[in-house]
C-alpha cells in the first residue's frame, strides 16, 4: 500500500509475471475440473492492466485498473 500512496509503480514483482503465474494456475485448475472464479476474475483484471500498458510495472499497477 505505501508504494501506491507514493505513486511508485516500479516493479518489485512484474505484472506480466503475475499474469503468467495466474495463467498457469488457471490452466492447471481447469485440467483438474476446479472452478477458481475469483482467481480468474483477478487474472482478467490483470490482463486489462497489461493491455493498458502497465505490464512492466509492479503488481501495484492494479491501482490503474480501479482508477479507470
Amino acid at each position: 500500500m505505501p508504494k501506491i500512496i507514493a505513486q511508485d509503480f516500479d516493479a518489485t514483482f512484474y505484472m506480466k509475471h503475475f499474469i503468467k503465474d495466474l495463467t498457469i494456475a488457471s490452466e492447471e485448475s481447469q485440467q483438474r475440473n476446479f472452478k477458481l472464479e475469483i482467481m480468474e476474475a483477478i487474472r482478467q483484471e490483470c490482463q486489462q492492466v497489461q493491455a493498458m500498458g502497465y505490464g512492466d510495472q509492479g503488481t501495484q499497477a492494479l491501482y490503474h485498473y480501479y482508477q479507470a
